[in-house]
């Protein structure tokens, strides 16, 4: 069941991002518009409550309670750059806004993936903290042990995203041709 509400709060998540996108600039409804994208974190609520109630029940924690707590962490951490792209890109399409610029080479590139990769840790504190918080609620090592095999495996993640992103610091990407 969990799974399927993660599923469901990514549907939510982003309905709610164009629909507020949409009241913005395509129905010209400026305060419709904030109000539907200031509700995009009740999406992460509900998942964050329905997923502690499952586990105080008796449900033994599996994987999915885990990427849970992972999906919280990233839509807090990255969800308010997630809605500036989508607003660039709706003001360039419906509001005569200026074209979205991509970075794509040199240190403003670098840059960019040093930010994300913070963004990153970030949300591996946030979803952590989460993953410790409910296991020390829960209080049953037995029940909840396989949300800390995720924290570990979040971590080497974040590790290799760390090589990557600080790689164009070292090595920038330059333009082609």
């Amino acid at each position: 069941m969990i799974g399927w509400l993660i599923i469901a709060c990514e549907v939510g998540f982003w309905m709610f991002v164009l629909a507020g996108l949409g009241s913005r600039y395509i129905w010209k409804k400026k305060k419709l518009g904030a109000f539907l994208l200031i509700c995009t974190p009740i999406v992460d609520l509900l998942l964050l409550i329905v997923t502690v109630i499952d586990l105080k029940n008796g449900a033994v924690a599996t994987t999915v309670h885990g990427i849970a707590a992972v999906y919280i962490g990233v839509s807090i951490a990255f969800g308010h750059r997630m809605i500036r792209w989508a607003d660039g890109h709706f003001n360039y399409q419906f509001g005569n806004g200026e074209k979205p610029i991509k970075i794509k080479y040199g240190k403003a590139h670098a840059r960019k993936e040093r930010e994300g990769w913070y963004r990153h840790l970030l949300s591996l504190f946030i979803g952590g903290g989460i993953l410790v918080s409910i296991t020390l609620y829960i209080n049953n090592d037995a029940q909840t042990e396989s949300l800390m095999h995720i924290t570990l495996l979040w971590s080497l993640v974040i590790f290799i995203d760390f090589i990557i992103s600080f790689s164009y610091t070292l090595f920038p990407k330059k333009q082609k041709g």
